[in-house]
């Protein structure tokens, strides 16, 4: 990043800060007293040493040692309540910055998240969040605080005397350029670490996810080596940054070091002559330790500032994307009751025009039909179901519910009336009644237990440890691919969706789990507008009327007993005899 980069999001950040201006305008009210409490320290000491000691005035010695104890506590009670402030405004604004995060994630198309790692989004919402702690007040304030700190002591040593402080402050200009020098090194270090924790992020995550596979084909062995690879890229990475700091400290630290030598070897000359009383070289070098620290403060603040600059980028990065599917401005919400007709006109879809996947699809289901879709394995037929979600756009054409496109409806109100059940049924890590009661938050215990009467789960869930209570497990992992199933259904149930999207749902079940879920899905199918996706003659059998999807085109339609005729597409799609309908 350049420096009008770094500027450029050095000042959006701040806007974040605008919630809290009041509370940072105290902390800035309450660093100036903490300032004032520090800075009379040495000259006081330095009255002690030439005026207090050297008249041998007990009663001046006792004044000044009071002024200095009240000041000490001045400094500590004041900095008491500027951290109590900063730590709460640190709380709040990693956490709005974080959920605002999320919340865009959220909202950003499907299609986005099938093209980004998990990981990488997690190390987003994770790991850069919590770098961004050199942008805070905390650290603004500390910079504020240094700052004010080095002018101050620089004209504070101009009063003591200007020889020392000419001979001091030459070596300045030479801090200043080392800070400047290294300042692009450990941005482009801190932003390459940042990447390799987000590679890391995702590679772990995909392990994790997968266990089960890398056991099954023995594979332990090259994943953890793959993981030991990204770790020791992440570490490597962290060490080259660390060491630039090493190095920009041993450089710093040497000049300042110098300074501080020529200031005991000119300021020892001086007092030997009698032109320098000790109690100002002594002031003058409790000022030299009071400069070390908000010296290495402002290095530390610089390092924290490039490093959460570098995690601003990667998070405004993915802030600027706007989802792919938007609501009109003018958009309606579908009205409580509505013609639930679904009807494709000319609609075609692709990642690229020139690759399309569906390509003038034109159909129609009539409201309380149930309509299917079969075809091989990638013609589209999830697409559609895709397309009526508006998780993805057409290229061309209409897509309409009722007289209303789809287009032109809010989306939670589109969403909101349907409700799918596919083939990789997801279930969160929680009870069995939480995932039923997923689309009805409110629900009551007694239509949970219905909706899973209607779906046949019932039975198997009653038998569970824990009954609706039993948990069940991260994905539903606890539970078999049928039980699975039945959840998913008895969740379609209680949402009582006009319109139900079938996507592959018997496609992973065994013959008898199969039947169970068919037999649930006859139930749910009643008085519901339905498009079925299947391979699976058990659920296809359920409609109205069949379309063949070959080349992203609807070649064949009908029902089932005239499309098992010889010599079509849909006959060769299913083993001989076809049973009848």
């Amino acid at each position: 990043m350049n420096k009008k980069t770094n500027l450029k999001l050095f000042f959006r950040f701040l806007q974040y800060h605008k919630p809290y201006l009041k509370w940072e305008i105290l902390t800035v009210v309450l660093t100036v007293i903490s300032i004032l409490a520090t800075l009379p320290g040495p000259l006081i000491i330095k009255s002690i040493i030439d005026t207090a000691i050297k008249s041998k005035s007990f009663s001046l010695l006792s004044i000044l040692i009071s002024v200095l104890v009240a000041l000490f506590l001045t400094q500590k009670i004041v900095g008491f309540f500027i951290n109590y402030i900063l730590i709460n405004i640190r709380k709040d604004l990693i956490s709005n910055i974080r959920s605002q995060l999320y919340d865009h994630l959220q909202n950003l198309s499907v299609s986005f998240h099938i093209r980004k790692q998990s990981g990488h989004l997690i190390s987003r919402v994770l790991s850069d969040v919590d770098t961004l702690s050199g942008l805070l007040a905390d650290n603004l304030t500390a910079l504020f605080k240094n700052s004010i700190f080095v002018v101050s002591i620089a004209v504070l040593f101009v009063m003591l005397n200007w020889k020392l402080a000419s001979l001091f402050l030459t070596t300045i200009p030479l801090f200043i350029f080392v800070l400047i020098f290294f300042n692009g090194f450990l941005n482009r270090a801190s932003l390459k670490v940042q990447k390799k924790i987000e590679q890391f992020t995702g590679n772990l995550g995909e392990n994790i996810a997968g266990i089960r596979l890398i056991k099954a084909f023995s594979k332990e062995k090259e994943r953890s080596l793959q993981i030991k690879q990204k770790i020791k890229e992440v570490e490597e990475g962290k060490t080259r940054r660390d060491l630039l700091g090493t190095i920009f400290r041993l450089v710093s630290g040497t000049i300042i070091a110098l300074g501080t030598l020529i200031i005991w070897w000119y300021g020892g000359i001086e007092a030997i002559k009698g032109n320098l009383s000790i109690g100002t070289l002594v002031a003058f070098n409790l000022y030299l330790n009071y400069l070390y620290g908000p010296l290495s403060g402002l290095f530390v603040s610089n390092v924290e500032i490039q490093t959460s600059l570098a995690a601003a980028e990667r998070i405004f990065e993915i802030l600027d994307l706007t989802p792919e599917t938007k609501e009109r401005e003018k958009a309606v919400p579908l009205p409580l009751h509505f013609n639930s007709n679904i009807q494709f006109k000319d609609v075609s879809f692709g990642y690229s025009h020139d690759k399309l996947i569906l390509k003038n699809i034109s159909f129609l289901a009539e409201e309380g039909q149930k309509i299917a879709f079969v075809g091989a394995t990638g013609m589209g037929k999830t697409t559609l179901v895709n397309l009526i979600l508006r998780f993805y756009e057409p290229l061309e054409g209409n897509i309409f519910i009722g007289k209303y496109d789809i287009q032109d409806l809010i989306l939670q109100s589109l969403r909101s009336k349907i409700s799918i059940v596919s083939q990789e049924t997801f279930l969160f890590d929680g009870s069995v009644s939480n995932n039923i009661a997923f689309g009805k938050i409110d629900a009551t215990k007694d239509e949970i237990i219905n909706a899973a009467r209607v779906a046949g789960a019932h039975e198997f869930i009653s038998n569970l440890p824990g009954g609706y209570e039993a948990t069940v497990g991260e994905k539903g992992i606890k539970l078999s691919g049928g039980q699975r199933q039945l959840v998913s259904i008895a969740r379609a149930v209680l949402r009582d969706p006009t319109i139900l999207l079938l996507d592959e749902p018997t496609a992973f079940l065994d013959s008898v789990s199969e039947r169970n879920v068919c037999r649930s899905l006859k139930s749910l199918m009643e008085n519901r507008t339905v498009i079925i996706i299947s391979h699976r003659l058990g659920t296809i059998l359920f409609a109205d009327k069949i379309f063949v999807l070959q080349g992203g085109q609807i070649v064949e339609r009908g029902t089932h007993k005239e499309l098992s005729k010889e010599n079509t597409i849909y006959n060769s799609l299913f083993p001989s005899p076809l049973p009848k309908a």
